[in-house]
């Protein structure tokens, strides 16, 4: 390879290799660690990705029980020959790696973090045998040969099912995806560390549960009742796992929260589009494309080579595809805190805005039903009717609504997810979450949804508790 190419993309074990075509240098740093502030001030703010190196997980459990010790020779990922061949993608436009270079500059030379250059290619085999200690659990599998409007068909099967399928060397098109391991770990009175312990960087998670790192010093909510988060019961701590060839479709992550993936066997390749470039990333039906690969718009974003041992971290709105160019384990989170919520905030606006829009005939019906009638506070019945209805295809659309956006405020400012040196600091939480409350009282939710509007007050309470 010419001397743009990332280190280790000539390696021709895989059948899937030809992924591994035109990987430009990547355009933004890896380190070896990042501690929180770093993470605020050069990512979080800048909402720009990064890497962190395999020292970032030699230390977990995952990395040393879920690796066959046999070594890398035969790898296994060469018995499955999906029926989607990798095809190469574009690298990125030099404005984009300038925009990055300019976000993420100085970045090299900082105090706290050490930036390395690209690892080696070194590709483990997986420890199936390993595994096989989950078989009794339902688990989520994609057939990815098989697409089913915007995904792949779907299944839920014992996780023994899928392992013996692929020791038959069968199953080639399956991939386990968002399996989730450790909230059926802690539901068993076992902490997540028996696998792995997120990065110091990503622990301020206000999306899924406080993760139990087990002993005293661990944090978390008042044990003694079910922890509650923005989604109720909602967990987005998964595990994947698939032959080389599956892969995950061009997607945005939920809420317009933040996304964390670790390799903890194999390599992937993943596109990257900032914000703003979906626009140009659909079919000629004006629909997000399903499959990058081979698109002229590809090279509008960023192509990496994840390897064996690295996290990559995936900014708030940014499009991405994920393809496995082995056979693959990761372990993934979607997240965000305090800073992230203006964009969360805005996500969650124009969700509410299309959900309307779909429901337009109803609003029609409602309001001939209704007429002027007002509500004892003045309010137009029609409207506060049929605000409650957009609040409820909001919910079951986007996975939660309004209600759900500030019980998720109101429990993560009552009891933090993570101690004080692994959060933004309470001035500026305290800054974020009072941006969106003047923006949604702003909005005509405020008046129209009196249950949700208490949930605010609430929260308006808490930060004056805490800032007295």
């Amino acid at each position: 390879m010419g001397d743009d190419s990332v280190d280790g993309v000539g390696d021709r074990s895989s059948p899937h290799a030809s992924l591994l075509c035109n990987v430009p240098v990547r355009p933004f740093p890896t380190y070896d660690d990042l501690d929180p502030s770093s993470f605020l001030t050069k990512h979080v703010h800048s909402n720009t990705p990064f890497l962190l190196s395999q020292k970032a997980t030699a230390s977990w459990p995952a990395r040393r029980i879920w690796v066959n010790s046999s070594g890398t020779a035969g790898h296994p990922s060469s018995r499955f020959i999906p029926s989607h061949p990798g095809r190469a993608g574009g690298g990125p436009g030099p404005s984009l790696v300038r925009g990055f270079n300019d976000a993420v500059s100085g970045s090299s030379s900082s105090t706290t973090t050490t930036t390395s250059s690209s690892s080696s290619s070194t590709v483990s085999r997986p420890n199936l045998a390993a595994l096989s200690a989950y078989a009794d659990q339902t688990v989520p599998v994609a057939n990815t040969s098989m697409r089913e409007f915007s995904e792949f068909e779907r299944d839920e099967v014992p996780l023994g099912q899928v392992l013996a399928s692929w020791d038959k060397h069968e199953g080639v098109a399956l991939y386990v995806k968002d399996w989730h391991l450790v909230a059926e770990l802690e539901a068993r009175g076992s902490p997540g560390s028996e696998v792995y312990t997120p990065p110091p960087c990503f622990r301020d998670d206000w999306l899924s549960p406080p993760f139990d790192t087990g002993g005293s010093g661990s944090h978390s909510r008042d044990m003694g009742s079910p922890p509650t988060t923005c989604t109720s019961t909602a967990d987005f701590r998964f595990v994947y796992l698939g032959p080389a060839g599956t892969f995950t479709p061009l997607h945005r992550d939920v809420y317009g929260s933040y996304s964390w993936s670790a390799n903890i066997v194999g390599r992937k390749v993943w596109w990257l589009f900032p914000p703003g470039v979906e626009k140009d990333l659909v079919d000629r039906h004006g629909n997000l494309l399903f499959d990058i690969r081979g698109h002229p718009n590809a090279s509008k974003g960023v192509k990496i080579l994840q390897e064996e041992g690295e996290v990559l971290f995936v900014p708030s709105g940014w499009h991405h595809q994920v393809v496995n160019v082995d056979f693959c384990i990761s372990i993934n989170h979607n997240f965000f805190s305090s800073p992230t919520l203006p964009r969360v905030y805005a996500a969650l606006r124009a969700s509410q805005a299309r959900c309307a829009a779909s429901i337009d005939d109803v609003k029609v019906d409602i309001r001939t039903r209704l007429g002027d009638q007002r509500l004892a506070d003045g309010t137009l019945a029609w409207e506060a009717e049929f605000a409650e209805e957009v609040e409820g295809l909001l919910a079951r659309d986007a996975g939660w609504g309004w209600t759900g956006f500030w019980e998720c405020i109101r429990d993560n400012l009552a009891r933090p997810p993570a101690p004080p040196e692994f959060s933004a600091p309470p001035e500026e939480r305290a800054r974020s979450i009072r941006e969106v409350m003047q923006l949604y009282k702003e909005s005509p939710q405020w008046t129209l949804l009196p249950a949700t509007r208490g949930l605010v007050n609430l929260v308006e309470t808490l930060l004056e508790a805490g800032s007295s």
